[in-house]
């Protein structure tokens, strides 16, 4: 038999070995090296890749950068032959019956997923619940396939805090005898804002309603009468003080 085919009848029987053994450690539970439970795919690409030796290595010093209450930012070491990385992220959950928490023991295929691709060292992930613990892991990835996941990171994203100030610069403008448009000054840990108002300086003042815009159209006003508003910025977590006011009188008809 010649030399190239005994090497192709070894290479078929090794990597029948290799998904056979990934299939056992996935049954049994196992964690393999990466700190993925088997998988027989990615095992076989990391056992060819060692064979030919045109698939990256594996992406290692996986960390967090930055945490924000909607964000993280992940970093790696640059891996040699990778064109690109891909972030896989899933929830921390609580060990129990017939599930897996990502941060502890395994990582549960059934529920990752890709959430973005990168040809840099690094990635932002957006969108996410504030107070939550989440899972990362990157693999390198170039024409001949991707390699087997990073070490799993876990992180906490962190808690907002209510906005510290109110909206300043609130300006009150009548456009007509029956609409007045309410302006402000942005608030950075604004998500939105509520906008107040009265018909006497230090009388009651009584929510008109929200907006994630700086302005806000009152559209239930009488004509040639005085009114007073006021705004507050508000977010998850709280809300701010009331503003100072700014008063208006719309026109007479």
């Amino acid at each position: 038999m010649k030399k190239s085919n005994l090497f192709a009848a070894w290479l078929c029987l090794a990597a029948i070995a290799a998904l056979m053994c990934a299939g056992c450690a996935e049954e049994a539970g196992e964690e393999t090296d990466g700190g993925d439970p088997g998988n027989g795919s990615e095992n076989l690409n990391t056992f060819l890749g060692m064979v030919n030796g045109k698939l990256p290595a594996i992406p290692s010093n996986v960390w967090i950068t930055n945490t924000s209450a909607h964000g993280v930012t992940l970093r790696w070491s640059m891996v040699s032959k990778a064109d690109e990385y891909y972030v896989y992220r899933d929830v921390f959950r609580e060990l129990r019956e017939g599930y897996y928490s990502c941060g502890m023991e395994n990582w549960d295929y059934s529920s990752i997923y890709r959430v973005g691709s990168t040809s840099s060292t690094s990635y932002s992930d957006t969108g996410l619940l504030s107070g939550a613990e989440y899972c990362y892991a990157v693999a390198a990835v170039n024409k001949y396939g991707e390699t087997r996941r990073s070490k799993v990171s876990r992180v906490t994203t962190a808690m907002p805090e209510p906005p510290k100030t109110p909206p300043r610069d609130v300006a009150a403008n009548a456009k007509s005898p029956d609409s007045v448009v309410v302006s402000w000054s942005r608030v950075s840990e604004a998500a939105k804002y509520e906008v107040y108002r009265s018909t006497t300086a230090q009388g009651s003042y009584y929510v008109l309603g929200d907006t994630r815009l700086l302005s806000y159209t009152d559209v239930e006003v009488s004509p040639a009468t005085t009114y007073y508003y006021k705004v507050r910025a508000v977010n998850e977590a709280g809300r701010s003080d009331l503003s100072n006011y700014a008063v208006c009188t719309t026109p007479k008809n």
